[in-house]
């Protein structure tokens, strides 16, 4: 460890139990606070169906105009997930009930299931760097010695995960549409009903929107609009985890803190 880590006041035991040194200094601002969350709805959500609804009437102007705010939409539908992502957290709003239903709510936005998604994330949160215990809610990350062992077909296949085309181009469509629609045989009966209330929910909704505005309007309007906040939320969740220096440990030596 080096004397600035040491200076930070950084604990030097890497245990499970440790205790995050910093949730203090974080915690006046974990507090929710319903004019800071009126706002962020006001910058998320209403402009995202405002622009939305802009892009449907701009179809019979030019496509090239559509797609142009296309772009602002995408960034507040980014926000819309970062919504879901605190009520998820249930830091958004004071009460526990309001977060559940307005996260409820934000996840057919953003097509995911709410309480399935949330799970996941609570088990990435608590799992973050240990190497151990990877694979919920994180980019599939190898050690030196593990890609090394790998045949070269894995390596290409690993290669091309993290390639910009793939991971970028790919990859938005599958977080935002394949992937939440799916559960798997060994999860609890709660996380499989979340997926397939949700899924649903979510044809339901197309399916109105595609009656009211014709099947090919919303496709103009919604892929777009999606494959762009998609790619900005891959790019920005990557870059967290992935960077120099970031923290990996066995589980023996993971720390929470």
């Amino acid at each position: 460890m080096s004397e600035a880590t040491a200076t930070l006041g950084v604990p030097t035991g890497n245990v499970r139990s440790e205790r995050a040194f910093w949730k203090e200094s974080l915690a006046p601002y974990a507090r929710p606070h319903l004019g800071h969350s009126t706002a962020d709805i006001l910058t998320s959500v209403v402009p995202y169906f405002g622009l939305s609804v802009g892009m449907y009437f701009l179809l019979d102007v030019s496509y090239l105009l559509t797609l142009v705010v296309a772009v602002p939409a995408a960034g507040f539908l980014l926000r819309t997930y970062i919504v879901f992502h605190d009520c998820a957290h249930g830091s958004f709003l004071r009460s526990k009930t309001a977060n559940l239903w307005l996260g409820r709510f934000v996840a057919l936005l953003v097509y995911t299931p709410f309480a399935a998604w949330r799970h996941s994330h609570a088990v990435h949160h608590a799992t973050s760097g240990d190497l151990d215990r990877r694979g919920v809610g994180d980019v599939p990350t190898l050690t030196v010695s593990e890609y090394n062992a790998m045949s070269r077909g894995q390596r290409l296949g690993y290669w091309l995960f993290r390639n910009p085309m793939v991971m970028f181009g790919i990859g938005p469509m599958w977080a935002l549409v394949v992937q939440p629609r799916l559960s798997k045989g060994t999860e609890r009966g709660r996380i499989k009903h979340s997926v397939q209330l949700t899924n649903l929910a979510v044809l339901a909704m197309v399916a109105f929107l595609c009656w009211a505005m014709g099947w090919q309007e919303f496709l103009l309007v919604q892929l777009p609009t999606a494959w762009l906040a998609g790619a900005a939320g891959v790019f920005l969740f990557y870059v967290q985890l992935q960077f120099e220096d970031a923290y990996w440990e066995n589980s023996g030596t993971w720390s929470y803190a």
